[in-house]
C-alpha cells in the first residue's frame, strides 16, 4: 500500500506510488515548473477556442454538417480537457512542487480525469478518420452510410 512517510496518510486504491518530496530532484522540479506554466497559459486559449468551434456549428445552419457535428464533438471533449483536466494537472503539479502530502483524492482525480478525457478524445479522433474514410472510399454511397442519425 502506498503511503507517504511524513502524512501516514494511505492511498490503497492508487496502482502507482504516492508522489513523495525524495521525488523532487533539480532536473524534475524544472520539468514540473514547465510543465505548469504551459498548462497555465494552454488553459485559456483551449476553452476559448474550443468554445468557438462548439458555438460556431450550433448557430450556423451552413456548418452543421455531418463532419462538422463530429468535429464539434472532439472539441466539446477537448473543452471539457480545458475545464477538468488541465486545472487539476495544475494543482498536482503545484501540490508536487510544494511537496506536500499526497492527497490521494486529488492523485485519484487526475488519474480518472486524464484517462476519461483521453478515451473520449481518441473515441472522437477514431470516428472521425472512419468518417473520412468512408467519404473518400465510398464517395457516391457517403450520404446513405453516415447519416445523422447515426453521427449521433
Amino acid at each position: 500500500m502506498p503511503t507517504d512517510p511524513d502524512s501516514g496518510e494511505e492511498c490503497p486504491y492508487l496502482s502507482y506510488p504516492v508522489w513523495r518530496k525524495a521525488y523532487l530532484a533539480k532536473d524534475t522540479f524544472a520539468v514540473l515548473v514547465s510543465v505548469t506554466i504551459v498548462n497555465l497559459v494552454a488553459i485559456f486559449p483551449t476553452i476559448l477556442l474550443n468554445s468557438l468551434v462548439i458555438l460556431a456549428v450550433a448557430t450556423k445552419q451552413r456548418l452543421r454538417t455531418k463532419s462538422n457535428t463530429l468535429l464539434a464533438c472532439l472539441a466539446g471533449t477537448d473543452l471539457l480537457t480545458g475545464l477538468v483536466v488541465q486545472p487539476i494537472a495544475i494543482a498536482v503539479d503545484i501540490k508536487r512542487i510544494l511537496g506536500v502530502g499526497p492527497f490521494c483524492v486529488l492523485e485519484k482525480l487526475y488519474q480518472v480525469a486524464l484517462s476519461t478525457a483521453g478515451l473520449t478524445s481518441s473515441s472522437h479522433l477514431f470516428l472521425i478518420s472512419i468518417d473520412r474514410y468512408i467519404a473518400i472510399k465510398h464517395p457516391l454511397r457517403y450520404q446513405e452510410i453516415v447519416t445523422g442519425r447515426r453521427v449521433k
